[in-house]
């Protein structure tokens, strides 16, 4: 009976070895290096062309109008139009389409954007933040559009001196999806 509790003790302790060195040999560090490419690119994003169009008249025999163009004429820097809007009567409206292009390989948002004057005492400005603008893929760059009215107080008892010129500036962001 000695005999066998002393084999006891001796497997035991031999097991419990065992398992600390498996224990051990299983619990090291390991460490992973390794490196990483990214190959998509932004831009350059840019307002390709834009047109304007009488969207409300009070006197349809003459509506207002405007015209619209890239600050650059529509090379690839162009990040800024400008819409001169010749106003007839109280209450009319002009909205101009300014469409865009993506030359990079990343979505970008719907821009937000900043116009000026953003209002005076004769005119208001109002803007959509458009759609997202697809990346490129392969040769074919993505494109988008927002709108920009401009609308002729209708409140308004005497008329501006000139044309109005309004400068409008949208603000590019990565997106992260577009449908």
């Amino acid at each position: 009976m000695k005999n066998m509790k002393i084999f006891t003790i001796v497997t035991l302790s031999v097991a419990l070895i065992i398992i600390g060195i498996a224990y051990a040999s299983f619990s090291q560090s390991l460490t992973v290096n390794g490196t990483g490419t990214i190959a998509s690119s932004w831009g350059p994003v840019y307002i390709s062309s834009c047109s304007c169009k009488s969207t409300t008249a009070k006197d349809a025999n003459h509506p207002s109008s405007a015209t619209c163009t890239p600050s650059t004429n529509g090379t690839t820097t162009s990040t800024t139009g400008t819409i001169t809007a010749t106003m007839i009567s109280p209450g009319d409206e002009v909205t101009c389409t300014f469409n865009t292009v993506n030359a990079g390989t990343l979505i970008v948002a719907a821009p937000t954007f900043t116009y000026s004057p953003t209002s005076n005492d004769y005119f208001t400005v109002t803007a959509s933040n458009g759609t997202c603008i697809k990346a490129k893929s392969g040769t074919t760059n993505g494109t988008g559009s927002f709108v920009v009215k401009v609308g002729y107080k209708s409140t308004v008892t005497t008329k501006p001196a000139s044309n109005q010129t309004i400068t409008v500036t949208p603000n590019f962001k990565q997106g992260t999806s577009c449908s």
